[in-house]
Order: structure tokens, then sequence, then C-alpha cells
């Protein structure tokens, strides 16, 4: 039996070109002979668009012009059928049985899209919506870990509208931390919102940027003398099963976004893959990969992002992606998981996750309305 998926991609994130591309790379990766995929398209509007054009990347250069060759439509469950339907006198229905959710960042990856296929009673590939919240939030990530005694890089947080009443505090709590320091939003991903102060002047300046990205603000101290290492896993029954790790060999403290995405060809040399460090280090990396994804709640596949202070040799956790760019696959790949397997894979155990789900009790039969009464539209017991 062919399985129809629905990728869903896109969506109102700064995030959204990166998921055009994990997407695209997921879609020509499925299995044919099990599984058809459709392409869902979901608008800087969040509007839901679906056309065979959008299996094209060169048509995403002009979204006017590629959305005229798209049927807008709406997600939809009727009897216990999931399906998207196009507007207008004709309309169509666009049947699947699972959806993949490859979207990123705030406003999408945060749980948003999973908040709407948990509502809808859809299976799909994913954590739930309150744990991709967590997640996504690296401030309640690390509040969350710290409180369990795991590693994390010392910070300090605060939202945006309290900045101008608290400037004496953020200049003490940076003396504490000693600059250099870390600037982040709190919320978003793919080094968006990242910069690095040298002093005071530079924090101040760094604050007011990041504070048009997101409401809570995070400031970390700095490790200078790096690794950065990644480590990718998801459960596979009651295994986990664990991607190569992979070391970021960049020139600089931050890998910027642009480094990442827009000058990646350039850049393949500065992954190395499987990461050439000890199995002391590698064990320590892993092990604290598997504790936090056990913090956090996760059910599908993630990627932690670890940073390894050289002078020390102490690994931090530094941040999860509950929807790894390109779903972390290469990492997989250099284990001997090869993108289409791992793809069956977490699929097969996002269907097992809804049917068990639809066991658990989730409502029941009471009387409690019978000792009620209504007068004059007034609620007596």
């Amino acid at each position: 039996m062919i399985l129809n998926v629905a990728l869903i991609y896109g969506g109102k994130s700064v995030e959204h070109e990166v998921s055009v591309l994990t997407a695209l790379q997921c879609f020509n990766a499925l299995n044919d002979e099990k599984y058809e995929g459709m392409l869902v398209y979901l608008t800087k509007n969040n509007d839901f668009y679906i056309g065979e054009v959008l299996s094209d990347l060169t048509n995403y250069e002009n979204e006017s012009e590629l959305l005229s060759k798209c049927k807008k439509v709406y997600l939809k469950r009727d009897l216990g059928l999931f399906y998207f339907e196009s507007e207008g006198l004709f309309k169509k229905k666009y049947y699947f049985d699972v959806a993949l959710p490859l979207v990123h960042g705030k406003g999408v990856e945060d749980g948003t899209i999973y908040s709407i296929l948990s509502f809808y009673d859809i299976p799909y590939v994913g954590t739930s919506n309150v744990h991709a919240g967590v997640s996504q939030d690296k401030v309640l990530t690390k509040q969350v870990l710290e409180s369990n005694n795991l590693s994390i890089v010392p910070y300090f947080w605060f939202y945006k509208d309290e900045y101008l009443d608290k400037k004496d505090f953020i200049n003490e709590k940076a003396n504490e931390l000693e600059y250099p320091l870390i600037v982040k939003a709190s919320m978003l991903g793919s080094s968006i919102g990242v910069y690095k102060c040298d002093n005071e002047e530079e924090l101040h300046q760094a604050i007011e940027t990041v504070s048009h990205y997101d409401n809570k603000i995070l400031v970390e101290k700095a490790i200078v003398n790096l690794r950065e290492i990644n480590c990718a896993l998801f459960k596979d029954g009651k295994d986990l099963v664990i991607g190569a790790l992979e070391e970021v060999n960049k020139s600089d403290l931050i890998l910027s976004y642009e480094d990442k995405y827009v000058k990646s060809n350039e850049n393949k040399d500065k992954k190395i893959i499987p990461a050439k460090i000890d199995k002391t280090l590698e064990n320590d990396i892993i092990d604290l990969a598997k504790k936090s994804y056990y913090l956090l709640n996760n059910s599908s596949l993630v990627r932690i992002d670890f940073i390894v202070d050289n002078d020390t040799n102490k690994v931090y956790f530094n941040e999860i992606n509950t929807i790894p760019g390109s779903l972390a696959h290469y990492l997989f790949d250099a284990s001997g998981l090869i993108f289409p397997l791992l793809l069956d894979k977490i699929i097969s155990r996002a269907i097992k996750d809804y049917l068990d789900n639809k066991l658990q009790i989730k409502s029941y039969q009471t009387d409690l309305l019978k000792n009620f009464k209504s007068i004059n539209n007034k609620i007596y017991k």
C-alpha cells in the first residue's frame, strides 16, 4: 500500500527559504515504492498552496508567479480522512495519510504547525506542540537542562520591554560573565539574530538589533577557544539511533546564516564528518545528547548542537533543532542509514505513535450537567 505524505514547508518565518530547501530534498528522497509525496507550500502569509511547479527550486525566485500556477487550499478533516481542499466552484480534494512538517523557526517550528495538525487529529512526524515550543525557546531549554544539572553555557536573559529599566542589571550581569559575550534571540535559529560582543557598547547595539527579532533576549558567555560538534538522533522503537557526529570547522566564533546556506557550496570542507575527536569526548557528547533528548521529551528526529571548550575539554549543550535543516540526513548517511530509509523510519514511527495515542483516554461521559439548571439565562446548581 502506497502512503500519501503531505510535506508541509515554508511559512511565516525568517527561515522560510531554508525550509524550502529541506522540503525539496525530502521530496526527492522519498521511496516511491512506499510513498507518494505531496508538496504543500505555506507562504509567508501562512496560506497553503499545492501545485506541480513546487517541485522545481528555480520557480521560487518569483513567488507571485509561482503561486499563480498553484491552487490555494485549506486543511480539512472529515470522517477520519485528511485532505487539503481547493477553493472555488470546482473544488478538488488532495488526500493524504500522514504529514511531514519541514518548517523551520519561530512561528512554525515552535509548535504552531504541530498544534494545527494535533487539533485536526492528523498523524504527523515530529514531537508534541508543547515540547517543540520549549525546545524552540533557548531560555526555556536552558532552564530545563540546568534544573537537571546538565552542562550549559553560563547565561542571563530578559524581556525586551524591560531593557531600558534594566540597563544597570544587564551591565552588572555582563561584567560577571566577562566579555566577550554572545547575544541571541531566544526563539530563532539558523544563526539569525546572533551577535558577538567584546564590550558594553557592542552589547547594547546587539540587544537593540536582536529586539527586532524577538521579545526574549539571551546573553551567554562566549567560549572563545571552541569546537562545535553536532549530533543527530531519533527514537526507533525503544532504541535511540545516533548519526555520525559532525564538527563545524569555522574560522569565526559564529557561523553565520550566509555561511550555512548562501555560501554552503564554498564551505563544504568546513564540515568534518565524522568529527575527528577522541572516544572519550565522543561518548561525553552522545551521553549529553541522550539525556537532553529525554529531558526535552522529544519523540522524533532532532539535531543537538554542542560546544566544546578546548581549554578545559568541557562539553556544553548549545541548542536543539526539532526539525533540523535537511533533517540532518547527511549525518545518518555517514553512519550507513541512507536518506530514503531514514525517512521511512521516522514516518513509520509517527504512524505508530499516532495509533498508540488513539488508545489513550481523552474524554469520557459524565452526568455533571444534570446537576445544573438554567433560569432566566443564569446557571444554578
